[in-house]
């Protein structure tokens, strides 16, 4: 059913504006423009204002368009911006409107939401902007599709949610890490935590998912180095506020945001940006020709250890070889298949993670009780007499519950991702005593619900990793069923990452925050979704 008022409301307006319009010709022009600006404004306070065009349980939905406007433009970050002008209006009803979008913010809500992809498709901003940087950078993927196009990309992307990924290349690599790390201490200085887990995770991921060595940790000036974080830093972060409206940061990328049309106009900055794009997209397809003509030669000896990308090879060609012949050609299954899900699950695996952990190297260098807790059962599990750094097994890391405690504490706190990847009404949907129209754009809010007191208690906004104690830890990846979009199991693909170079850390570090820190009474973050520390300064001592 269409979402408009009653048919007679709309009849007897239609009757009265014909009226008026033939009484107009009637009168003096002079007259005619007062009258005609009576109109115009009885049209802006009836249908903009009242919105009687609109269901009554529309109306319900309580509006925050005048203060959304104002953070258009703000520079704030989110979290400024949720606690100045959306905080007492999700905590209250658990649901507000802005422009034609809508955020919820209650288990109920996100489980309507995430449940029913026929009602909530996602919105794919590449069909509805081809020519957008986004679309340039993302493509068609596991995230950014619906229905039949969903199935097929996870169909190749299956390899991801059925295997064990290995602890042992982050621990290797942690050792460079740490290399690096000491030449600061040698020089008293601090260490920007966030600048250090990036690069870490870069080159990790690097390695699992395509087999490249960036080389980030030695040299954070590299070439891929410097097109990946010119990608992310300079661009990304932007084209991922355009996810929500009220999250955008100041500076002319708004412009972009709320006029995707002007990338078919890129200057400047903006034409750079395309250009890095275009470059680490070639090194994905150099990586895929050099990956396919190794397969070709000696296939997969041991898919255990295989990297992503060859899985995923192996995969396309399975399904190309399933479709006998129908299926998608060689070059869409490269650039529609393969390049736009290597690109999200690096993007959605390092920079999230990144984050992650530098917010609870944070949270543990302001709770040292929780620190030295965290390092006894390492150092229980990893033999507390050895001198050598040890790298847990993946399945050692099942054995450390506090630890995978402080990770889920540290995800509550500080979600890598805000709010959920837009999705669109396919028709009108009653939530609750609400009706959301047909065609409004819906997000999940995930900052407050993780936030919320109704949920999480008077203590929501405490760093307490026992309030997760008792909870099962799920031993697989993610449910091999699930849509990895709408996070089922998502929490538990950061299992791999964090626990290695955790443990290390545990073994050969303590580390506080600086007396100075700007982060004292909390962490303090760049605009944008992707809540990234802003100068994470920390001050790291050797115990070995």
């Amino acid at each position: 059913m269409s979402s408009i008022a009653p048919s007679h409301i709309v009849d007897t307006l239609t009757d009265v504006s014909s009226a008026l319009l033939a009484s107009l010709r009637r009168v003096p022009s002079s007259a005619a423009l007062s009258s005609v600006g009576i109109l115009a404004a009885a049209y802006v306070i009836l249908f903009q204002y009242f919105e009687i065009n609109q269901p009554a349980g529309w109306r319900k939905v309580p509006s925050v368009t005048g203060k959304a406007f104002w953070t258009l433009f703000s520079g704030k970050t989110f979290e400024e911006q949720y606690q100045g002008f959306f905080k007492p209006t999700l905590e209250k009803h658990g649901i507000l409107r802005y422009f034609n979008q809508v955020e919820v913010a209650t288990p109920e809500f996100a489980i309507q939401v995430l449940s029913q992809p026929d009602a909530f498709p996602k919105l794919i901003m590449a069909d509805r902007h081809p020519t957008s940087l986004m679309a340039a950078f993302f493509g068609t993927n596991l995230v950014f599709s619906n229905g039949d196009v969903w199935k097929r990309h996870r169909r190749i992307a299956n390899p991801a949610f059925h295997r064990a990924w290995s602890t042992q290349v982050f621990g290797d690599l942690s050792l460079g890490m740490f290399e690096e790390l000491d030449k600061l201490l040698e020089k008293g200085k601090t260490a920007d935590v966030h600048d250090f887990v990036q690069r870490l995770t870069l080159d990790a991921l690097g390695k699992a998912v395509f087999d490249f060595n960036f080389g980030a940790i030695e040299n954070p000036e590299g070439d891929y180095v410097k097109t990946y974080n010119e990608i992310m830093i300079g661009h990304v972060c932007c084209i991922l506020n355009s996810l929500q409206l009220s999250t955008f940061p100041g500076g002319s990328s708004n412009l972009y945001n709320v006029f995707p049309w002007l990338d078919d106009f890129p200057l400047t900055r903006r034409y750079d940006s395309f250009k890095y794009v275009k470059h680490f997209n070639a090194l994905i397809d150099n990586l895929i020709d050099e990956r396919r003509k190794e397969l070709n030669t000696n296939g997969i000896a041991d898919e255990d250890q295989a990297d992503l990308l060859s899985l995923m090879i192996k995969a396309a060609d399975d399904e190309k070889k399933a479709s006998a012949g129908k299926g998608m050609s060689d070059v869409e299954m490269r650039v529609s298949i393969i390049i736009s899900n290597m690109v999200m699950f690096f993007l959605a695996g390092h920079d999230t993670t990144a984050n992650a952990l530098a917010c609870a190297v944070y949270y543990l260098a302001i709770h040292q009780d929780v620190q030295r807790t965290a390092r006894d059962e390492v150092l229980t599990l990893l033999s507390a007499d050895s001198t050598a750094l040890v790298t847990p097994t993946f399945d050692e890391t099942k054995h450390l519950p506090y630890v995978t405690n402080i990770i889920k504490e540290t995800l509550r706190l500080q979600p890598s991702v805000a709010v959920l990847p837009m999705r669109i009404t396919s028709r009108d949907v009653a939530m609750g005593p609400y009706i959301i129209p047909q065609n409004t754009v819906v997000t999940i809010n995930f900052f407050a619900l993780h936030h919320s007191r109704k949920v999480w208690g008077d203590d929501a906004e405490e760093f307490r990793p026992e309030r997760f104690e008792g909870h099962q830890v799920d031993e697989k990846l993610a449910d091999p069923d699930a849509d990895p979009a709408v996070g089922e199991g998502k929490r538990d693909t950061y299992h791999w990452l964090p626990f290695s170079y955790g443990s290390r850390s545990f073994q050969k570090y303590e580390w506080s925050l600086p007396a100075n820190s700007p982060h004292k009474d909390k962490i303090v973050f760049l605009p944008g979704n992707l809540l990234r520390p802003n100068n994470l300064q920390i001050q790291f001592k050797k115990r070995m």
